[in-house]
């Protein structure tokens, strides 16, 4: 697990890397945060339903994916930062006993009138492509 770096604004570029986020994917996570969320589809805890579908093991829902991917950006920024928009895309599913990896890089940014950095994520369950997407945050 990552902890919290917290940059100044200041300090950020383009083209400046994050530091790179890992969480073993478990089986109790991938039910906890799909129960979490309502959704109650059987890919997301029903192990025999999943394999009747041709998988091997549950896999994370899109808000679990989206909230590593919020705590991977939050945990760079700092607690002044805030969240105004995500675009999130997925890919091949995040598998319970997968090593999920984010990693990101400033893509934009603007400083009046509301300072704001975007950054381009990429998330791979055990190093296969899982979802991509940008971030933006924005600083008082």
């Amino acid at each position: 697990m990552s902890s919290a770096v917290s940059v100044r604004f200041e300090d950020i570029s383009v083209g400046q890397s994050l530091p790179a986020f890992r969480e073993e994917v478990t089986t109790s996570s991938i039910v906890a945060s799909a129960m979490a969320t309502r959704d109650f589809h059987p890919i997301h805890h029903d192990l025999d339903k999943v394999r009747e579908l041709g998988h091997s093991e549950l896999f994370l829902n899109i808000f679990a994916s989206n909230a590593y991917v919020e705590r991977f950006v939050s945990q760079w920024a700092g607690t002044e930062a805030r969240l105004s928009r995500m675009s999130i895309r997925l890919g091949a599913p995040c598998y319970a006993g997968n090593t999920l990896r984010i990693e990101g890089a400033v893509s934009d940014l603007g400083r009046a009138p509301i300072r704001w950095v975007e950054i381009e994520i990429r998330a791979y369950g055990n190093e296969v492509a899982h979802a991509s997407g940008v971030v933006r945050l924005e600083w008082p």
